[in-house]
């Protein structure tokens, strides 16, 4: 998974752990009917994509509206790579 969402230089996988480990816990698992998150506490996490963050500070908009790209960047590449 993480070959699919670093960067070209493959030196940033680092960084892309927390987004990537997120993205897994959050995603539908088939064989369990249910995300790991939901398994583990009984509910789903709250995300950038489910509460609306206040426009009054555009640094904290700009850095949820990354994560939300990130995230859906990484199921998109991980069904990608399912398929092949």
């Amino acid at each position: 998974m993480l070959r699919a969402y670093v960067g070209n230089e493959h030196d940033n996988w680092d960084e892309k752990l927390v987004c990537a480990e997120f993205a897994i816990n959050n995603s539908w698992q088939e064989a369990m009917k249910n995300t790991p998150f939901f398994l583990n506490y009984g509910q789903h996490p709250l995300t950038p994509a489910t509460i609306q963050m206040p426009a009054t500070v555009p640094k904290a908009t700009d850095f949820a509206e990354g994560i939300v790209k990130s995230v859906k960047l990484v199921q998109k590449k991980q069904k990608l790579l399912v398929r092949a």
